[in-house]
């Protein structure tokens, strides 16, 4: 999952009750998703690079896609105030050059 450090701070995901979550078109896992929170209202966006920039200039909340789809977009085209939040116990990471940081998060917190 992808969000934007200077709009909010995903610690789980109650952080993202009522919010907006992109989800990349065709996304295997975008059932499983909705089904686990419903309280989340995922829109499905037609690429990673689509949802990464709606999401960076606050237009959606968060993005969700797979971390090398997104990881991959990011090394091709850079964007600003872009976080990864990685698997549980995974840790802080930073994948831009913008600041941006990633926080742990799982379905269980």
């Amino acid at each position: 999952m992808a969000f934007n450090v200077t709009a909010h701070y995903p610690k789980s995901p109650k952080d993202l009750q009522g919010k907006t979550v992109g989800i990349g078109e065709g996304f295997d896992a975008r059932s499983l998703f909705q089904a686990q929170f419903p309280d989340i209202n995922f829109i499905e966006v037609k690429s990673v690079t689509e949802g990464l920039r709606q999401m960076s200039s606050n237009r959606i909340d968060a993005y969700f896609d797979s971390l090398a789809v997104i990881s991959n977009s990011l090394d091709n085209n850079p964007m600003p105030n872009v976080g990864l939040a990685l698997g549980h116990g995974a840790g802080v990471f930073t994948k831009d050059g913008g600041g941006g940081t990633a926080v742990s998060i799982s379905p269980s917190q």
